[in-house]
């Protein structure tokens, strides 16, 4: 019996209200394939400020969108939903003493991007800040005066692909994941999952991938910048551990940073993140599954909207001098699809709004210097 619920915290344009329709097929499914395995079918969604439709074609097709937290009972079976294709995406924010605009321009430009990052397992691919919403921010705020503040919003894009000694992370036609999974099919929906100890081995893969991104991102940066770098920041916000799935949010620590595409990018760090269950009680609402109380969360704050990409591509003047793509040492101010601009997401009121529902404390505001792609 499927047995789902939803806390709806979405806004209400087309883009949120299409990622609503298909959500509902995923989470049904879900609620299904745990039910199959003799486990608990309810399940919690919580929809961000954010929420939104997906690029990834296949987890849109399997049920599933962008901007929120899947949390399910705890149990002693590991269980995996593939069909939400994590992928250890995240973001870095980190401090340098104080650069100049020019010696920005000056590191970017020559910095060579097959001198990367690698593992002994996975050779990581160049360009992972060059595609989809990935970019690279330099900025400065009041707080840390002296220094300059980098945002990297990105991961090793390899990662997702098996390889001789790797099963990868997501399910495809050549990936072993597809041999070890089971699938289900409801309203004409598919739903790929793992169950026993092929998730657990999952678990156990994606973990690792997880610390590679999380380096990778770090190397990425101290590569560009040719120094060591302070690291105020580094979570994954594209994640899945053993009863819940993060899809553009991720777990507080100390901070958490919301990205926003105000003033080309500009982000907020917020402090004191309260726990879910008290984030809920503010807003009159509560979960079904309690764990999802226990969790301190942050939604990123990225999410793709008709109305913002449709007037980027009619007014290219929008674009300022802050947002440049580099290539091949050349700068330049044209991007090959409206989608890789990040300004081509929610605007500043999903800060706005983020910062409001988690009831906690804005440390500090991120102003843009250079805002580029790779």
């Amino acid at each position: 019996m499927v047995n789902y619920q939803i806390i709806d915290f979405s806004s209400d344009d087309a883009f949120a209200r299409l990622a609503r329709l298909n959500m509902q097929a995923g989470l049904a499914n879900l609620s299904l394939a745990l039910e199959r395995e003799g486990l608990s079918p309810q399940v919690s969604a919580i929809f961000w400020p954010e929420f939104s439709i997906t690029r990834n074609r296949d987890r849109w097709a399997e049920g599933f969108a962008y901007g929120a937290l899947i949390v399910w009972q705890p149990t002693d079976i590991p269980f995996v939903p593939l069909s939400v294709r994590p992928n250890g995406c995240g973001v870095l924010l980190a401090a340098v003493p104080e650069m100049s605009r020019e010696e920005i321009f000056s590191l970017i430009s020559s910095f060579q991007q097959s001198d990367f990052f690698s593992d002994p397992n996975v050779v990581l691919r160049p360009g992972d800040l060059s595609h989809s919403n990935h970019f690279l921010l330099f900025g400065k705020a009041a707080a840390f005066a002296g220094l300059t503040l980098i945002v990297a919003h990105t991961c090793p894009s390899v990662l997702k692909e098996p390889s001789a000694s790797y099963s990868g992370l997501y399910l495809g036609t050549d990936s072993p994941l597809l041999r070890l999974s089971k699938k289900l099919e409801h309203n004409g929906v598919p739903f790929h999952y793992l169950v026993g100890q092929a998730a657990q081995d999952y678990l156990e893969t994606f973990a690792r991938a997880e610390d590679i991104c999380l380096s990778a991102r770090v190397s990425l940066v101290e590569r560009i910048v040719k120094k060591d770098i302070s690291v105020l920041l580094n979570d994954t916000h594209q994640g899945i551990r053993s009863h819940y799935v993060m899809l553009g949010c991720s777990e507080v620590k100390e901070y958490g940073l919301i990205l926003g595409n105000d003033s080309d990018t500009s982000c907020r760090l917020i402090a004191g993140v309260p726990p879910l269950g008290q984030v809920l009680r503010v807003q009159q609402k509560k979960a079904r599954v309690k764990e999802a109380e226990q969790l301190r969360i942050c939604p990123h704050g990225l999410g793709i909207t008709a109305a913002d990409s449709r007037n980027l591509a009619l007014n290219t003047d929008r674009l300022s001098p802050n947002l440049i793509t580099f290539s091949a040492n050349q700068r330049d101010y044209v991007f090959s699809h409206t989608e890789d601009i990040p300004r081509s997401y929610r605007s500043a009121d999903v800060m706005e709004r983020t910062t409001k529902l988690m009831q906690a404390q804005e440390a500090f505001n991120i102003e843009p210097v250079v805002t580029c792609k790779l």
